[in-house]
């Protein structure tokens, strides 16, 4: 949901720059640690997910692909929730990520 204003633009702002700058890769740059994406378009299966933030280790995603989307699924998962928007994240879609596995 970008561009979304209030609390929740500035909350998942924060996380995004919070993760991206501690996860993305290691302290000494050597192409290891994680790749970090904001809203990216993950195609698991039949199920087309947009989650607020996914990351994958370098390891298994050692560069991004060349389609407009994601075929794997991501080592992590975050989800930025408000009142408004909590009855839109269904647990059928968590239960996709955990059963892609």
């Amino acid at each position: 949901m970008s561009g979304s204003a209030g609390s929740y633009g500035t909350t998942d702002a924060v996380l995004t720059a919070y993760v991206t700058r501690e996860f993305h890769a290691t302290r000494n740059w050597t192409g290891t640690g994680w790749r970090i994406l904001g809203e990216p378009e993950l195609h698991l299966g039949r199920d087309v997910i947009v989650p607020d933030l996914a990351g994958w280790r370098r390891e298994r995603l050692p560069r991004l692909p060349d389609e407009a989307y994601i075929s794997m699924a991501p080592d992590g998962v975050c989800e930025v929730l408000s009142p408004s928007t909590s009855a839109l994240h269904n647990p059928a879609a968590r239960l996709t990520f955990v059963t892609t596995q």
